[in-house]
């Protein structure tokens, strides 16, 4: 355990002449053992020894200063964006500076002082770009099953309102009723977005197959109070009578947690598999097959491959021009409109914290599929 590895004779003999400490920890970076491992090295070293936590696991980008010297900071989210984190030491106090950059090739090409992509290439690289491309052919992965007529994101819950109240009802033949679909926040991993949906695009937004469960003859009222405790999870929309029975439809990972919750309220609920073959992925490609079809015209111009780069610009961009024509509007005379986008880190420069564009709604703890997640 944490607790038995930071009293090891080891653990004081690496932080021994050192100007500084860097841990990198796969827990979030709110977890309780990021304090304790905080507090022994201060124990050991002092209130002025800096000190780096790289956290991870809760797949969010988050920032958080522990003390005047000390900062946990969690990057990834799912390899959307990459953390650069810098830190100054001198006589005075430590200066640390973070940024989060998108894993946009040309992005990344111009960070690291390249002007063209093609110098950012090595022969290794492109070795083994042909091999992911031969067996992304090899798996058909973009094979177009059909065309989405929106975009369906967890940021604006579109995702889990359409799973539960419109692709569970229809594919797995439940009553809108008296059946409650409830499906955990991790299950979702991208967005789906409108046009061309391949098979690449459904494994990305939901990858781990996960079979069908339901638990039958649980209470409105029971279902009320299970609504109410699960802070990670979206149900079906409907409204429930106290009084009626209901069955809850649930996946494999996410029926542990439900029964869990449920024998706390004195009950004792049998999880039954569901009959049919489909699972969280593949219940995606056979309802993008039947309902979604493009009849020979897509929906959209672009599929979610080539969006992917452009859905964090299209905003910007969105309200860049409403500016511009406000500002037209308000003044007939010549506008201008000056703006710096997206500002190089040049050549592994540090950069200031204000550059970060972490944006405060993304900081959502989001419990994993790889973990045994507790509700708190």
């Amino acid at each position: 355990t944490v607790e038995d590895t930071i009293v090891q004779p080891w653990f004081k003999e690496a932080l021994e002449d050192t100007q500084g400490a860097v841990f990198v920890c796969h827990m979030g970076y709110t977890d309780k053992l990021v304090k304790k491992i905080l507090l022994k090295t201060r124990e050991l070293k002092g209130d002025k020894y800096p000190i780096v936590f790289v956290n991870g696991h809760t797949h969010i980008r988050a920032y958080k200063k522990l003390d005047k010297y000390a900062v946990t900071f969690e990057a990834g989210h799912y390899f959307d964006t990459i953390g650069f984190l810098s830190l100054s030491i001198g006589d005075a106090d430590p200066i640390f500076k973070r940024r989060n950059i998108t894993t946009n090739r040309d992005i990344l090409s111009n960070t690291l002082g390249f002007s063209n992509y093609s110098d950012f290439q090595t022969e290794k690289g492109r070795q083994i770009r042909t091999q992911i491309l031969q067996v992304r052919r090899d798996l058909e992965l973009d094979k177009v099953l059909g065309c989405s007529p929106m975009t369906l994101s967890n940021r604006n819950q579109s995702s889990w309102k359409f799973y539960n109240d419109i692709v569970i009802p229809l594919m797995l033949n439940e009553s809108t009723n008296d059946t409650i679909s409830i499906v955990s926040i991790g299950g979702w991993r991208y967005e789906l977005y409108a046009g061309e949906v391949t098979k690449d695009d459904v494994i990305t937004f939901s990858p781990f197959r996960n079979g069908f469960y339901y638990i039958p003859d649980i209470k409105g009222s029971d279902i009320t109070k299970l609504r109410k405790s699960l802070k990670w999870y979206r149900s079906s929309s409907i409204e429930v009578i106290p009084s009626q029975s209901y069955r809850i439809l649930v996946n494999s990972f996410d029926s542990t947690q439900i029964s869990k919750i449920l024998r706390t309220y004195d009950l004792s609920p049998e999880v039954i598999k569901h009959p049919t073959s489909l699972d969280t992925t593949t219940i995606w490609f056979q309802y993008t097959k039947d309902y979604w079809k493009c009849n020979g015209k897509n929906t959209a111009e672009k599929s979610n491959r080539d969006k992917t780069n452009k859905d964090a610009l299209e905003p910007s961009i969105i309200a860049l021009i409403v500016i511009l024509v406000l500002f037209a509007v308000s003044f007939p005379a010549v506008c201008c409109y000056c703006a710096s986008w997206m500002r190089p880190l040049g050549s592994y420069g540090p950069v200031s914290e204000e550059s970060s564009y972490v944006l405060e709604a993304e900081m959502v703890m989001v419990p994993t599929q790889e973990s045994n997640y507790e509700l708190p």
